[in-house]
């Protein structure tokens, strides 16, 4: 599990302003792999940025083409390693060596858009129960890791891209902080500059669930736009700029958002970021980043307290009725029906002991579907 550098040449490297930063990659999946090459090219060459994953010739290959990247724009000083999260211990000795001051954890035990391959009839069936019915399988491995992050003796930002606006305040309810997310409402805050061309400053509190209903064309749930334009501030509406991409195609937007997170939190001066559970909240908010931390940068006359209900409340469309204290996902009675239609289980409510038997469950739902789908076809 020992980390290993590539060849490239980095020899002429010398310290800039703002010194080394080390991020982890841990996922290499079509995310994970877009994310490495928007690193290799933006990162300094000040930087380290580590590769991780299950695989060593995935690991291998990625890594290869990263410092091709990197060596074409003098980027970071690209490294390799291999783990495997039932290793916690190894683990736990090699982010102490490396350090590092950004953990992006990408994996997930069913990606969103494998979900899409299901028969049509179980889709039709699960689709209005919203997608935290798939809540366990893309916080399960999270956990796993968030034991390993607490035993580090330098805790880093973990940002997170499985199911952010909830998975967030689940590791919060554990003990973790230094949390945040990317994705989902900084798209839609990207949206919002393309749309409104003419805004100075936008600030906008949405939860996922926003986004999967602006690309559905179906009503939204509760969501807070401001834009500011020649000073004024004024209230705005989002809308659908096009079909969503098939498959992975959208995967790169996300990359772009998680770049421009990563580069604010290793940064000096405070940038404006839309960050999906920061600090453990639940859904999206404009932030204040950087490598000091992260505060809430809200429109004028919005509360905290405001924010978070708006929220909550758009947590509800998907599927989700309430976050408790200790981590308890509790469902609505729409995504209880749901998925008793298409899964045949009967689950009110999971427990953060209950995700890992749950995730489980998902898993092998999802592939007895796929393969009585193939037979019967």
């Amino acid at each position: 599990m020992s980390g290993k550098i590539l060849p490239g040449g980095f020899a002429i490297c010398s310290k800039g302003v703002r010194g080394v930063g080390r991020v982890v990659i841990y996922g290499l999946g079509d995310l994970g792999e877009k994310l490495a090459y928007l690193c290799a090219s933006q990162l300094s060459f000040n930087d380290e940025l580590w590769l991780a994953g299950r695989s060593q010739k995935t690991v291998a290959e990625i890594a290869a083409m990263a410092d091709f990247v990197a060596c074409s724009r003098h980027g970071p000083r690209i490294y390799q390693t291999v783990w495997d999260l039932s290793d916690q211990a190894a683990m736990q000795t090699e982010l102490d060596h490396i350090a590092p001051d950004v953990v992006i954890f990408l994996a997930t035990r069913l990606t969103w858009w494998k979900v899409a391959k299901l028969p049509t009839y179980v889709k039709d069936a699960i689709g209005p129960g919203g997608f935290g019915v798939w809540t366990a399988v893309h916080v399960d491995l999270l956990l796993q890791f968030a034991a390993v992050v607490e035993g580090l003796r330098h805790a880093p930002w973990l940002m997170i891209g499985p199911y952010p606006d909830v998975a967030a305040p689940i590791l919060r309810a554990i003990g973790l902080e230094k949390i945040a997310g990317f994705g989902n409402v900084d798209e839609l805050a990207m949206l919002a500059a393309l749309q409104y061309r003419e805004a100075d400053d936008i600030r906008l509190v949405a939860h996922h669930s926003v986004e999967s209903r602006l690309f559905a064309g179906t009503a939204l749930p509760p969501y807070d736009l401001h834009v500011r334009i020649g000073g004024e501030w004024v209230k705005k509406a989002l809308f659908k700029p096009f079909d969503w991409p098939g498959g992975t195609r959208s995967h790169i937007w996300t990359a772009a958002s998680a770049m421009r997170t990563l580069l604010a939190l290793l940064g000096s001066h405070p940038e404006l970021i839309h960050i999906p559970g920061p600090m453990g909240l639940p859904g999206g908010y404009p932030c204040r980043v950087s490598a000091n931390g992260i505060v809430l940068d809200l429109a004028p006359r919005m509360s905290p307290h405001d924010a978070v209900v708006i929220n909550e409340a758009a947590m509800k469309f998907d599927g989700i009725e309430q976050i408790g204290p200790s981590g308890t996902v509790y469902f609505t009675k729409l995504a209880q029906e749901a998925l008793r239609q298409g899964l045949g289980l009967n689950w009110e409510a999971l427990s953060v002991s209950d995700i890992p038997m749950a995730a489980n469950v998902l898993v092998r739902r999802y592939q007895e579907l796929l393969e009585n789908s193939s037979v019967s076809n």
